[in-house]
């Protein structure tokens, strides 16, 4: 093997893995944000009096 096909094949593992610690953050993103319950934004409006 010579020295292109060397670098050529590192370059691809290296494309690889970053790929499959990608997907890996992603899933493990998701499911961490599945078990938290969204809150809802409450309509908050204030009255003020005028004198």
């Amino acid at each position: 093997m010579n020295n292109f096909a060397a670098t050529y094949v590192v370059f691809v593992q290296a494309i690889g893995a970053l790929v499959i610690f990608g997907v890996a953050a992603y899933a493990i993103k998701k499911m961490l944000l599945k078990g938290q319950k969204r809150i809802d934004e409450p309509a908050i409006r204030v009255e003020v009096p005028r004198r």
